[in-house]
């Protein structure tokens, strides 16, 4: 039996070759079962932390400017 909760959003960052990864993917998976909506980014081949170095990789580079993004677009709100 599933319910959806209302207006909740979250997003996340998975990076696949972290040992977190499978339980992020079946977090995501879940939350999409009970009707929670959110934008999710997986970049392959790195860590849980790879944001952190956001100065000195490309993809880390990237995953700030998406989430960067993300925090905007929330922050306006519905269309």
């Amino acid at each position: 039996m599933a319910f959806q909760l209302a207006k909740i959003k979250v997003d996340g960052v998975v990076g696949k070759n972290d040992v977190l990864a499978p339980d992020a993917i079946i977090f995501r998976k879940r939350l999409s079962e009970f009707g929670v909506a959110g934008d999710w980014l997986e970049c392959q081949k790195q860590m849980h932390c790879f944001l952190l170095f956001s100065h000195h990789v490309s993809e880390g580079v990237a995953g700030k400017n998406w989430i960067v993004d993300i925090l905007r677009l929330n922050a306006q709100g519905p269309p």
